[in-house]
């Protein structure tokens, strides 16, 4: 489970064995929740989190799209 990026009480990771099985995305975990959001488009796939803390971490995870990705990719090429 390889963590991409931490910020504020964030941690964002994705599973590596389901870059074979799963569109590209990332979990995120904080204090107050869980968030999965399906990438390139940001959509939220799941969320227990308020509404505040989601328009937070989605900005987090624009912000860090092209690094998400890269990490995406080169774990796909690894596992393949």
């Amino acid at each position: 489970m390889p963590t991409i990026h931490s910020e504020r009480s964030y941690v964002f990771h994705f599973r590596a064995g389901e870059v074979l099985e799963e569109p590209p995305h990332i979990h995120v975990e904080g204090e107050k929740g869980n968030m999965k959001v399906w990438i390139p488009s940001l959509e939220v796939a799941y969320s227990d989190l308020p509404n505040s803390e989601e328009k937070k971490i989605l900005r987090i995870v624009k912000l860090h799209i092209e690094k998400i990705m890269e990490v995406w990719w080169d774990c796909e090429n690894k596992t393949k």
